[in-house]
């Protein structure tokens, strides 16, 4: 309603009103000053005849009667006149009014239907996001209950990521924020749970130039068993497969940052190379890099120094 009275179209409305009022109380102004007048004229005459009352054959008293009852009468049918003139203006700003006021009513009651339409167009939003975020939930926890029991786990440390579809998912990720989570893998059967996060089109200062490829650590059965924070050193390479050069890159844990703390949640927030590869590369074709739109990722977790809780010592 506020924005409705600040808008130009209704303050045109308003002041043309105004500006025809304005016009019409000038005129009766004018009118009246044209009846004074008249008036003044008619007392002139007045006078001029009282003058001349000796020559006249009528008595004093009778013409000044006779005087007064011709000014009487030539006021009051310019009173009446200006009278129902008034009346007729104030009858048409009337109806104006009312026409306004109908408006107003109607707009009001326009805007509380539109604000009972906006409450239960937010419920049903607040309806639909709670859903999704249950499904995306439900969605999570089959997709890792289906990689816990994958065969494809490693304990070893090593693990080999076949991404497939590549220009599709891609693209689709493309104006999105889109990532990939790879099977978890381990570093001994009773060892750190891991896994890699791998973002098409790029992810922070790579988004849309690079691949982006990260580590998780992910929370596991036997993290009480392990030493923290998580130290050992992660590589990522992606393969040739053309038996060219492999874009490598690896990075040694900060044991300050909470990406290698133990988790609290079902993973830690991704660490890693928000500039693995730049994707023209990895398109080209004379790279060997992406055949049949398929890449393969080789996720290497240092095992040097490193304490397994299964063995006998």
């Amino acid at each position: 309603m506020q924005d409705h009275f600040n808008r130009e179209r209704h303050s045109m409305h308003v002041l043309s009103a105004l500006y025809t009022g304005t016009i019409q109380i000038s005129k009766l102004k004018t009118d009246i000053v044209i009846m004074k007048k008249e008036i003044f004229k008619i007392i002139r005459e007045l006078g001029i005849k009282i003058q001349g009352l000796s020559s006249s054959e009528l008595n004093r008293d009778q013409l000044i009667c006779q005087l007064f009852e011709q000014l009487e009468q030539t006021v009051n049918s310019d009173v009446d006149s200006k009278l129902d003139t008034c009346e007729t203006m104030a009858l048409t700003l009337c109806n104006n009014l009312e026409r306004v006021s109908d408006k107003h009513v109607e707009l009001v009651n326009r805007c509380r239907n539109m604000e009972d339409e906006i409450d239960s167009s937010v419920l049903r939003i607040n309806a639909l996001e709670h859903m999704l975020r249950v499904r995306e939930e439900m969605i999570i926890d089959l997709e890792q209950k289906w990689m816990d029991n994958s065969p494809l786990v490693s304990y070893n440390g090593v693990f080999i990521w076949k991404f497939t579809d590549f220009s599709r998912k891609q693209q689709e990720a493309q104006g999105r924020n889109v990532s990939h989570y790879s099977t978890p893998f381990f570093t001994s059967p009773f060892g750190y749970k891991m896994c890699a996060r791998l973002y098409p089109n790029g992810d922070g200062m790579g988004k849309g130039t690079h691949m982006s490829l990260f580590f998780v650590v992910m929370k596991g059965e036997y993290d009480a068993l392990q030493e923290w924070p998580f130290k050992q050193r992660v590589t990522f390479c992606l393969l040739n497969q053309e038996r060219g050069s492999h874009v490598v890159d690896s990075f040694q844990p900060d044991p300050t940052s909470s990406s290698f703390l133990r988790p609290q949640n079902n993973m830690n927030v991704a660490s890693g190379c928000p500039l693995f590869v730049r994707l023209d590369a990895l398109v080209s074709p004379d790279n060997g890099l992406l055949k049949d739109d398929t890449i393969l990722l080789k996720i290497i977790v240092d095992r040097k120094d490193l304490h397994d809780p299964g063995s006998p010592n």
